[in-house]
């Protein structure tokens, strides 16, 4: 995914042409950007989503669903029912070979290297299970949404491995993107204008073929560190989950799964986020089967986060430790009924992974609450955390499972001169071994912590995000 420097975008970049000044065109990214410490959105197409009226699934509206009640914005706006304009004006139209004329052969060729490759990765516990292969692709195969979306990303990952142009993957991308606007503007017209019945089959599962295309279409961005589109994806997201539920109109299991693996992004994102109208706005887990893996964790994570920014008395890292070992067993359960059903035992690494992210979470709970009298508890828990990172049989792999607690081990390694570096190797083999550049930042962040006089995480992480340097470690 290198870029020869050689190699300039045609245009200047979204921010060097709003503060009006020459852009050098490099890519991934411009220099002048880096340089200035701005968020440099790319040089793509970019999306533009205004509110969409929605309502939460607990508060169903009385009477026909096309009542135009006044309702908020997942940005905690007020807004009124309105023709929602979702794309940027300077989206081209479609070139003449468009992906919809692909042959079928290349397009199979895609989702099966989708399914084979992608899909184990976007899942904790990969397994027969995987709803991604078997929900979302064999979906994929009936809604052009999805699978242009895809399609997309397939050959981005793998751009050398189809019959396919350079050009492919930015063209499905943006085809899908067009669809998703279609969509997100009839389901807001059945929602206030009572326009004629619709087919509840068919309204489902063009639904949750527009929130998995929005899912991948923001790890598509994020393939190309274009960070700021990946969020406005993921804001998208929590309008069409909220959308979604409103109707009432889904096919329930696909839509819990694609709300869960939304909720991983949203809540750990907001674990180096300070504002509390986009914490408040985050999607949570929904909990509608025994058990849903790292479920109860996300739960608790964000709790500690909502905690932390509230008068609230905090608790003490006893309880830390008793919320998170529950979170620990519930997630054990959930992979071992999965397991089981697959005729498959866990692996000890992924039980690192667990073990992990328990004392990850414990110490994330400790900085982000400013628990200071419990240095042995901490140390503990640090010590811990760095033994197992050194006990993994098949660390490449478990490494797409890593980057939150990877980043809390950075918080947590100054001034351990043999943490920092061991912090160092993992960020380096992660970046290597995924080939996602974003992670790029935790370095970034880890460095600039280590390098202050006096380290504190929680005022360089106030002080990225008043800068729009949003660290993703999902």
């Amino acid at each position: 995914m290198s870029t020869s420097p050689n190699v300039l975008a045609g245009k200047d970049c979204h921010t060097c042409n709003r503060r009006r000044i020459r852009c050098d065109r490099t890519l991934p990214t411009c220099v002048k950007c880096n340089n200035k410490r701005l968020d440099c959105p790319g040089y793509g197409n970019r999306l533009r989503w205004v509110s969409v009226a929605t309502h939460d699934r607990a508060s169903p509206p009385d009477g026909k669903r096309g009542s135009a009640t006044k309702v908020s914005s997942p940005d905690g706006e007020p807004i009124i029912p309105v023709e929602p304009s979702l794309l940027d004006a300077s989206v081209p139209a479609l070139p003449v070979h468009s992906p919809e004329a692909l042959p079928l052969s290349i397009s199979r060729q895609l989702l099966e290297f989708y399914s084979s490759n992608i899909a184990p990765l976007m899942v904790w516990l990969d397994s027969t299970q995987n709803e991604y292969k078997r929900l979302v692709v064999p979906l994929a195969e009936t809604q052009q949404v999805l699978r242009l979306a895809v399609m997309a990303i397939a050959a981005a990952r793998a751009p050398h491995s189809f019959d396919v142009d350079e050009g492919f993957s930015r063209r499905a991308y943006e085809a899908a993107l067009r669809l998703i606007t279609e969509r997100v503007r009839e389901m807001t017209d059945v929602e206030f204008r009572d326009q004629s019945p619709i087919d509840v089959r068919m309204t489902a599962s063009t639904n949750e073929a527009t929130l998995a295309a929005m899912l991948i279409l923001s790890n598509h961005s994020l393939l190309g560190a274009e960070i700021s589109q990946a969020q406005l994806h993921r804001h998208a997201v929590r309008i069409l989950i909220k959308a979604i539920a409103y109707t009432g109109t889904s096919d329930e299991e696909l839509f819990d799964f694609l709300q869960n693996q939304a909720a991983i992004h949203d809540v750990l994102v907001c674990t180096t986020i300070f504002d509390p109208e986009y914490i408040s706005q985050a999607t949570l887990p929904i909990f509608k089967q025994e058990q849903v893996m790292f479920g109860r964790f996300l739960s608790y994570v964000h709790h500690i986060t909502t905690l932390s920014i509230t008068e609230t008395e905090h608790p003490s890292i006893g309880e830390l430790e008793d919320g998170f070992e529950l979170a620990s067993s519930s997630t054990i359960m959930a992979a071992a009924a999965m397991r089981a059903r697959s005729g498959r035992p866990i692996t000890d690494d992924f039980t690192r992974i667990v073990r992990i992210y328990h004392h990850a979470g414990i110490l994330y709970g400790c900085k982000r609450l400013r628990i200071s009298n419990e240095a042995l508890h901490e140390e503990y828990h640090t010590s811990s955390l760095f033994r197992l990172f050194d006990q993994f049989e098949d660390l490449g792999t478990s490494l797409y499972n890593l980057a939150w607690p990877i980043l809390v081990a950075g918080i947590c390694s100054w001034p351990n001169i043999e943490r920092i570096r061991l912090v160092r190797f993992l960020t380096k083999v992660m970046l290597e071994k995924t080939e996602f550049w974003y992670y790029s930042r935790i370095a970034a962040f880890h460095e600039e912590l280590w390098e202050s006089a006096k380290p504190d995480w929680i005022r360089l992480a106030a002080d990225w995000e008043r800068r729009g340097l949003q660290i993703i470690a999902v």
